[in-house]
């Protein structure tokens, strides 16, 4: 099953353009965006809808013990930021 970005209309892939927000966060996002908190957007467009870059403080804590992020967003990280 393909995850869409319910704004631009593009594929999300986790290991590029997938971000896993703060919950506190993302319904801030979801609501500004006129979408749903259990649709999905690409990290492009929550930059677009935030008005800035998305930062590390912005990410959805690891609930895995001995995980300190998760890992679409480390994936996020290392794509976006080489």
């Amino acid at each position: 099953m393909k995850l869409i970005c319910q704004k631009c209309r593009e594929e999300i892939f986790a290991d590029r353009n997938m971000v896993m927000l703060d919950n506190s966060l993302w319904k801030i996002v979801a609501h500004n965006a006129g979408i749903s908190t259990s649709d999905g957007l690409c990290a492009d467009c929550i930059e677009l809808v935030m008005g800035r870059k998305i930062r590390t403080s912005d990410f959805l804590p690891s609930q895995i013990s001995g995980v300190k992020t998760i890992p679409c967003n480390e994936a996020f990280l290392r794509y976006n930021r080489s």
